[in-house]
This record gives C-alpha cells, structure tokens and sequence, in this order.
C-alpha cells in the first residue's frame, strides 16, 4: 500500500506546479470580454445584411428614376420607375413616386423602404424607431406623433432620390398675326404688351445655356424684311418689296430651299384707288422692314421695341406665317444664320443655329397666334407681274403744277391704235386721242411693276380707262383687267389645308406649336386647335387674357432647371 503521506505530498507539489504554469492560460479579461466579443460580431451579421439591403434598394431607386426622367422614353415615368422595382423584386418598398413635367425638362423623385430581418439582432420592446410608412401627425393635446412605431426584429432601409433632365437651349419662333382686324378693340396694343412680357419671361441672361425668338409677324403675306432676305433666293420682277410666295408643296416640309428662287409677290395696291398718288401707300407686300422678319434675337430690349412697334394691316394667311416660323427652326437656314452672326445682326452665341431636330441639348418651339381665320391671298396676274405696260409717260415736265402728279404727262394705249392722253385744266379732268403718246420720241413707256408701285389697280382703271370707255374708245374689258389685275392664288380652304400639313410635319420633326386664338372666329379656332402639340398647347383668350396665355407659355418655357 502506498504511503498516504507520499501521496500528499505529491499532490500538493502538482498542483503547486500546474498553479505556476501560465502555458496555454485563458486571462480572466478574455473570459469576461469574450461574450460581448460574440454578440458584436452577431450584429456586424446583421449590419451588413441591413446595408447590403440598402445599397441594392438605393441603386434600383437611382436607376429607376434616371430612367424615367430620361426625355427620350416614351412610357409613363411612373410605370417605368415601379418596372424597375418589380424586376428586383421589391416593387412593394416604393412608397413615393413624383413626376412634374416641364416644356423642356422632366423631373422625377421617388422614395422607398423596407424592413430587413435581423437573425441575431433581436430588439423587441427595446424602443421605439421613426415610422416611415405614415406621414408626420404629432397630437399637441397628448403630446405624441405618430410617426414612431416600436422595434422588431428588423431594420429599416430607406432610399431616395431625385432625377431630371432639362434642355438648356431654346430656338422658338414668335409668329404673330398683324392683319387689319388686329386695329380693331385695341388688340394691336394688348399684343404689344403680351409679346414684350413673352420676351422678358423666356430670354434670361442668367440660364445655362441660349433662348432665342426669331419674330414673323404675318398678314396675308410675311415680309422677309431687310435683314433676311439678301439670303433668300427670289425672282427679280421688282425690288420694291421682299415677299415670297409659297406654292403647295413647300408645306410638305419645314425646311427651305435656297438652291432656286421662289416667286416674288408683285408690289401693288389691290383697294385703294387715289388716281393722283406718285407711290402707293397701301402695298400688298410692305416695304422696307415693316412687319419684317426678325431672326433669332437674344436681346431683350431689342425684341420688345421691335414688337412694340408692329401695325395692323391687311389679310390674313396663317399658313404662311406658320411656314416661316417652322422655317426659321430648320436646319437648312443654319448657313443663313451663320452670316448673320457673321455681320453682327445675330449674337455669336447662336452659332450652330438651328440645331438639328436630334439635338437633344435644344428645344424648339413655335407660339402661333391669331385674332382671325384664314382669307384669300392675291397676287397679280402673271401678265402683269413683268414687262412693259401699256402706260407711257413724258417726264418732261409740261403739266400744270409743280409736282409730277401733274408736270409729268401720261398715256394709255388702248392695245390697238388709239392713244388716249390724260390731262387735268383746273379742276377737270378730259382726254385727247392721237396715233401716238403724249411726248412723242421723249415718252418712255412704264414697265408693269413701275405703274403699279405708283397707283392702285382701282386707280390704273378709273384714271386711264374709264373715260375712254363711255368715249368708245377702249373697249370695256381695259377697264376691268386693270381694276382687277390681281386673281386669287389661293382660298381660305386651301390656306387651312397648307396650314394642317405644315403643323403636322412640325410637330413631327419635335417643334412644340402652341397656339392662341384670340377672339378669333370659330373656323380660326379649329384650325389653330388642330395645329397646336396637344390640346393643352391651345388656348382660346379674350381682352386681357392674351398677356396672362403668353407670360404663362413664357413661364412653361423657361422652367427652372434646379434639382437636389
């Protein structure tokens, strides 16, 4: 039997031993730390999982909204945000989805949450956490809100974001009826005030980016004006007047060609029949730069004067005016464009204008008005839109007055043998007949477009051709082909068909047409309805509504451009 005594005493030694061995020892700090060790690294589990939640609902968000406000698409930008979610998914965590459409921009915000389960992390009746899914509703008699709700086992992910493209450059053309109805109840002047206002809303010096307005104002006819036309390629009957005439198929596109010259509207007088004018003061086609197309201004003191100074006068041809303000946003005017911008008659910002329909960095617009319908537009007879008349004249100043209404001698001939002069004696007025004009060698004979730029064709008839009429000596139809030397080139229904086609192929090529009947008649109506983008782009005003539609159209045009 072993010795108890040995026995204890090895005992004691081991565990003397093993008390004073510190190999492969667990400190008691570890001891303590190790389960808070453990249950940080089960949140970190759950950390992540919760941020991996919310990265991948934030990318779908940003995703989405990037391609809903994109301008190109087409589809609804709200189904197309929510198309995104339910391909990832979690169509069920979108919470907030806003659209707000501009002109020229398109801006969409949206919110998202959801509930991401902890596996370690149970926090149940640990709290409270802010209540995303109920908007804020705090009740002062309790002094409690409603937007908190208790802890679970989850975590909430919440995404947001905001996405918006804008176009920064803006072409638009200002076309503008200035017929003579436009004298009538002062809408002349209301038109002053609500196309200056237009011009001050639209053209802001502080915008990314360039708006300019090229102004039409049209009648029953639009007049390049001196600035354009010495790039527009016309016939050369005359140089009093700068209208070019149309025919049907140019309506067909909104571009011009500038390879071949388009008929030149002749320079007459068709209503006013003062048979002692030396020029007439009325012409079909104005001269000069009245009413005269104004391209691409960006200066907002110098639009507003030019519109400002508008008139009233004439008939009404929308179809033209609309063809010139499509015109004037083609691309085919860019060469146009460029030497004005050359000359300094266009701001050198403008240069590249009109971009192409493409461009998506550039809008064009066209704001189409009109206080009537469409009427018959009139030209001469071919017959009398060149070559010489039959009206002769002594220049050498053998009359009785002072001024050539009367020093100058005139005749006519009657297109057979017979010239018949004309002659005033005091207050009457008779004729000679002879073989041949008052002058003899000395009488030059008038071309058409030069007895035309000095009276009206009432006036070439009563003047030179009636007397001679009762007298037998000119037949009656002298009398007529002078008083309406003019025809009709095209009626109000062909007007309203050119009109349909070109707005149709303008709001093909993406021009926005808004347009604004003011007090006009119903026909002006339908067809300014039918040419407008949509049926909000119209507007139907009367009075003082007309500067309220163009500030508000100002304002759609000009959105801001601001996102956060």
């Amino acid at each position: 039997m072993p010795d108890r005594s040995l026995l204890a005493t090895g005992l004691r030694d081991y565990c003397r031993r093993f008390a004073r061995d510190e190999s492969g020892i667990i400190s008691l700090q570890f001891l303590w730390q190790f389960p808070f060790m453990l249950w940080f690294g089960y949140i970190s589990i759950d950390v992540m999982m919760h941020e991996f939640e919310r990265t991948r609902l934030q990318n779908t968000l940003d995703r989405a909204i990037l391609a809903a406000a994109d301008l190109d698409q087409t589809g609804d930008p709200e189904t197309v945000v929510r198309s995104y979610f339910t391909a990832a998914g979690i169509e069920n965590s979108l919470t907030s989805i806003i659209v707000t459409e501009g002109l020229n921009s398109r801006k969409v915000e949206a919110t998202a949450s959801l509930s991401v389960p902890t596996v370690f992390l149970n926090a149940e009746d640990a709290g409270y956490i802010k209540n995303y899914d109920t908007p804020y509703i705090y009740d002062p008699s309790t002094g409690e809100s409603n937007n908190y709700k208790q802890k679970g086992s989850s975590l909430p992910a919440h995404a947001k974001g905001a996405a918006e493209e804008t176009v920064n450059n803006v072409e638009i053309s200002l076309v503008l009826d200035v017929s003579g109805s436009m004298a009538n109840n002062g809408r002349i002047d209301r038109l002053h005030t609500a196309a200056s206002d237009f011009v001050e809303a639209v053209v802001k010096e502080s915008d990314v980016g360039m708006t300019t307005v090229s102004v039409v104002p049209y009648s029953a006819v639009v007049n390049v004006g001196t600035t354009l036309s010495p790039y527009i390629p016309m016939t050369a009957e005359h140089s009093y007047s700068t209208c070019a005439s149309f025919v049907n198929s140019d309506f067909n596109s909104t571009a011009l060609h500038l390879n071949s010259a388009y008929t030149r509207v002749a320079h007459f007088d068709p209503f006013t029949n003062d048979i002692n004018s030396t020029e007439i003061v009325s012409p079909w086609c104005p001269t000069g730069n009245t009413a005269g197309i104004l391209p691409y201004g960006s200066s907002v003191s110098t639009l507003q004067s030019y519109v400002q100074s508008l008139t009233a006068g004439g008939n009404t041809a929308i179809d033209v005016g609309m063809k010139w303000g499509a015109a004037l946003l083609d691309p085919s005017v860019r060469s146009i464009i460029s030497s004005l911008i050359s000359t300094g008659k266009v701001d050198s910002d403008a240069a590249g204008r009109p971009a192409a329909f493409d461009d998506e960095e550039t809008l064009k617009v066209i704001v189409l008005m009109t206080d009537g319908e469409n009427t018959s537009q009139y030209d001469l007879r071919d017959v009398f839109k060149s070559g010489n008349s039959d009206i002769w004249v002594d220049r050498r100043g053998n009359g009785y007055l002072g001024d050539d209404r009367f020093s100058y001698n005139f005749s006519a001939y009657n297109s057979s043998t017979t010239y018949f002069r004309e002659r005033y004696k005091t207050s009457d007025m008779y004729y000679r007949y002879r073989s041949s004009p008052d002058g003899g060698s000395s009488a030059e004979r008038m071309t058409y477009p030069e007895a035309f730029a000095r009276w009206g064709t009432q006036a070439i008839a009563w003047k030179f051709f009636e007397q001679p009429y009762y007298d037998g000596k000119a037949p009656v139809e002298a009398f007529y082909n002078q008083y309406y030397a003019y025809e009709e080139k095209v009626n109000a229904a062909a007007a309203d068909a050119r009109l349909n086609t070109i707005c149709t192929v303008a709001k093909n090529n993406d021009i926005v047409i808004f347009t604004v009947a003011f007090e006009a008649p119903e026909a002006g109506q339908i067809a300014l309805k039918n040419c407008a983008s949509t049926e909000s782009h119209y507007f139907s005003v009367e009075g003082v509504e007309i500067e309220e539609v163009f500030s508000a159209i100002g304002r759609q045009i000009n959105q801001l451009r601001l996102i956060q």
